[in-house]
């Protein structure tokens, strides 16, 4: 689009008649852009360089095994936590920051403190990553648990009663009947009189809710410890404003203080309607849909200490499916991949080539993703890490969107280099070596300048697109320049007809032998 803007600037405003291209002007530029290397000849010691560096990759996944894995993938809870301001009376403030061995080992001793069968117990082995940390890598103001526990509410109650010091997040609340999971055995009752206590077996209640005749009370008792009306509230609308709960935002509601006051409350009773259906309507479509929903809400808002935290949960099933859906999403733009080139080229040697150069695509970059991991977590390594901008990259939904990528482009970048094999060899049934040497340096400019303005640009993301496509562009940015060298040193040579070649050699140098000059 830029491009688009200037050169309509230059031709539309500046009237500029004609344009040179750079290597015209410059001509040692020119001999650096269209090189004479024999790139078969260097096949042998691109061979033992792709060995040494796929073979460490393979080495390094399977050092990492699952460990690579995300929670998207092999099931577990993500906790994102932001670190209160430190004026809690001024959102301007800065926030206070902690460093993540701190954070870390604090996580990790709620799973060390219970028993094997807690379902907080997999946080011994969480995993901390400082979101956007300062100049030494490790201190923020922002934190993500990664752990393996599924069961949320539980691990997000666990983390908030942890850091009530250093998080907004309010104290999970008990109350009678809190541990009720259906309407059966707690205190919810329809509203069928103008008469608050006549509703709820308190006759000395006298509060009028006619406005909420056959609606839903909900009566809760016996709060510890005691809230204030404005943390209920707000509980209650952070819940609301959930998908679980987001159907109850248009009903109307109201809380009715019971016992306490407004900065103490010890029981209420929580009042709502929904027009569209009343009890008088159909009572068993009431008990469902009103009823148990409103007191799912209650219960969901007030028992859980999390709500103020960003929480991400993957069942195992779920976790399965995200993995199968990846593993064939992959295997299957192989596939296509496979019977394009073939269908393109009409050879199934350039198909193999293509699908070659791929495999040792994604294999080097999983690997090197392996190897970061590696380097982030051991200390020996700190200050290499920091000053790579490393961290425990993981394989998750984005770096399976990051390996697709890569093959998109290695494989474009490859149809290039063949494309003008196809050109150059001409009627020719076989690519020589001299029709293959030909096409890699022909085409070596345009190689470099795509491959270099994409690196540049990925390199800007890497460096300051923040920590939601950290380890999307680390994978772009080492498939990239992996994708670029193996579409030269991979996927050509792979095209080369060795055993036409040289037979055909031989059979010209004999045939030179054996003419006779005339006269």
């Amino acid at each position: 689009f830029i491009n688009h803007l200037i050169m309509s600037a230059l031709v539309d405003k500046i009237r500029i008649k004609k344009m040179a291209m750079l290597p015209m002007v410059i001509k040692p530029l020119e001999r650096i852009l269209q090189p004479k290397i024999n790139w078969i000849g260097l096949r042998w010691v691109f061979l033992v360089i792709s060995t040494g560096y796929v073979g460490l990759g393979v080495f390094m996944i399977a050092y990492q095994g699952e460990k690579m894995l995300d929670t998207e993938f092999r099931g577990g809870t993500q906790i994102t936590m932001s670190l209160k301001f430190s004026d809690s009376n001024d959102p301007l403030s800065p926030r206070i920051t902690s460093t993540r061995a701190q954070i870390e080992d604090r996580v990790r001793a709620l799973g060390e403190a219970v028993e094997a069968d807690s379902a907080i117990h997999p946080l011994r082995t969480a995993e901390i990553i400082p979101v956007n940390p300062e100049s030494d890598g490790i201190t923020s103001d922002m934190f993500i648990v990664k752990t393996f526990a599924t069961d949320r509410q539980a691990v997000g109650n666990a983390i908030s009663a942890e850091f009530q010091d250093l998080l907004d997040a309010p104290a999970a609340l008990t109350f009678r009947h809190s541990e009720s999971e259906s309407t059966s055995g707690a205190s919810v009752y329809p509203i069928l009189s103008a008469r608050l206590g006549e509703n709820i077996a308190r006759p000395e209640l006298r509060n009028s809710v006619s406005d909420y005749i056959g609606g839903v009370a909900v009566l809760v008792e016996n709060l510890e410890p005691t809230p204030t009306l404005q943390s209920i509230e707000t509980r209650l609308d952070i819940a609301r404003n959930k998908s679980d709960f987001n159907d109850l935002l248009g009903r109307d509601s109201q809380i009715l203080i019971i016992k306490g006051d407004e900065t103490a409350i010890t029981s209420f009773v929580y009042l709502s309607i929904d027009p569209g259906l009343t009890y008088f309507d159909n009572a068993d479509a009431w008990e469902s849909e009103i009823a148990t929903r409103e007191w799912d809400l209650i219960r969901a808002a007030l028992t859980s200490s999390s709500d103020q935290l960003s929480v991400q949960n993957f069942s195992p099933a779920i976790a399965e499916n995200f993995r199968a859906t990846a593993f064939a999403a992959v295997l299957l733009s192989l596939l296509l991949i496979l019977i394009y080139i073939w269908v393109r080229f009409g050879s199934v040697r350039y198909s193999a080539a293509a699908i070659a150069a791929l495999t040792h695509d994604v294999l080097t970059t999983i690997g090197l993703i392996a190897l970061a991991e590696i380097i982030y977590d051991h200390h020996i390594f700190e200050g290499l890490a920091r000053a790579l901008l490393i961290d425990p990259f993981k394989i998750d939904l984005n770096l399976v969107a990051a390996m697709l990528t890569i093959i998109g482009y290695s494989l474009n970048d490859s149809i290039v280099i063949m494309d003008r094999i196809r050109e150059n060899r001409g009627k020719l049934s076989y690519a020589s070596k001299e029709v293959i040497n030909q096409s890699i340096n022909e085409t070596i400019s345009r190689t470099v300048i795509t491959s270099g303005t994409t690196l540049f640009a990925v390199l800007i993301l890497y460096i300051y697109g923040g920590q939601g496509i950290h380890a999307f562009s680390f994978a772009l940015l080492v498939g990239v320049g992996i994708g670029t060298y193996s579409s030269i040193a991979v996927a050509a040579p792979l095209v080369w007809s060795r055993k036409k070649d040289v037979s055909k050699s031989t059979q010209n140098e004999l045939q030179e032998e054996l003419e006779v000059p005339e006269g």
